[in-house]
């Protein structure tokens, strides 16, 4: 019961400090997936001296038992990130519900006006994405033209092979 009360306060510790790295404007990488592996990763460093220095005072666990959790915080809030904010983010589905529930009720010419002029016009949503993946190194515009780089292709690559694995369309 000792250590899943200490695990309990140390995962809350993780949590509260990355939320506050989140909320700080200490980063200005723009790809949210790249912005909170960061910052997941400077929790981590972050938190290990403080885990360490609890544990001296209150908690009395071994030191692996203090890097279980540290791993175990971070692969759960790793998770959850890419789960529910990066996929909200990029989301067309996200962006319809909300229509729809600003307006009651909107037919489907009405959404599909919605989904061009602002979620990919007004919000440049091509443009957004190509900047994306020019960061990365998957993509590369010149002259009005975009040129898939070989990082690109591996990763196209790897995405149809996950595809089968899952069994995806």
């Amino acid at each position: 019961m000792k250590k899943i009360l200490s695990g309990t306060s140390l995962f809350l510790i993780f949590s509260l400090l990355f939320f506050l790295l989140l909320r700080l404007p200490i980063s200005q990488i723009r790809v949210l997936f790249y912005r909170g592996i960061i910052l997941l990763a400077l929790t981590a460093v972050l938190s290990w001296p403080i885990f360490c220095f609890l544990n001296r005072k209150f908690f009395h666990l071994f030191r692996e038992t203090i890097t279980a959790f540290l791993i175990l915080s971070f692969s759960l809030h790793l998770s959850f990130f890419v789960i529910f904010p990066v996929t909200f983010e990029r989301s067309v589905t996200i962006y319809l519900l909300e229509k729809i529930a600003c307006h009651q009720c909107l037919a489907k010419e009405t959404l599909n006006q919605f989904l061009i002029n602002e979620y990919v016009l007004e919000n440049r949503a091509v443009d957004k994405r190509i900047g994306e993946q020019e960061i990365i190194g998957f993509l590369q515009e010149t002259d009005n033209c975009v040129k898939m780089l070989p990082r690109g292709k591996l990763f196209l690559k790897i995405v149809k092979i996950t595809k089968k694995l899952y069994a995806f369309p």
